[in-house]
């Protein structure tokens, strides 16, 4: 048998860790897309809970108005009954800022899923503090509320698109 020459040893090496990467980055894919699809659907459904806060208090609100009470009362009283809704979306919001910094630095692939992943985020984010903290008049609030979802929808579907 004859010796291995050092060329032929240094492109067996090469080839070995090209492969050993590749097969990291297909594993490394797969988890990376799982763990983007769960938190996208994490922000969907607490987004989704924001924005069914915030009709209750646009409602809230509107009626206040209507039957001239107190609408600054009204409102404290929505988000008093509403208390544990609150918390269990303060809860999910503390899981999904966790899931998004675990998903930095994205397989090249999921580069775009993740820009328009973030955009979502961005969003949700507005409308998740705007149901914990409602502020400026009502129209202003139901105008914010009415701009944050139709963006909400449109980017969840843009991110569905690039996930299908």
């Amino acid at each position: 048998m004859k010796p291995l020459k050092l060329w032929q040893i240094i492109a067996g090496s090469i080839a070995f860790l090209v492969v050993v990467v590749l097969a990291a980055t297909v594993g490394t894919g797969g988890r990376y897309e799982d763990s983007l699809i769960e938190t996208a659907s994490l922000i969907r459904s607490n987004g989704l809970d924001s924005e069914a806060h915030l009709s209750v208090l646009a409602t809230s609100w509107s009626d206040a108005i209507s039957d001239r009470r107190d609408f600054n009362l009204a409102i404290s009283s929505t988000q008093s009954a509403r208390r544990e809704r609150l918390v269990a979306m303060e809860e999910a919001h503390d899981d999904i800022v966790a899931r998004m910094t675990s998903l930095n630095d994205p397989p090249g692939r999921f580069r775009d899923a993740h820009s328009t992943l973030l955009d979502l985020y961005e969003i949700y984010v507005q409308l998740y503090e705007l149901a914990q903290s409602p502020s400026g008049n009502l129209q202003t609030f139901n105008a914010t509320r009415n701009d944050l979802s139709a963006r909400f929808s449109s980017t969840y579907a843009r991110l569905q698109i690039l996930l299908s």
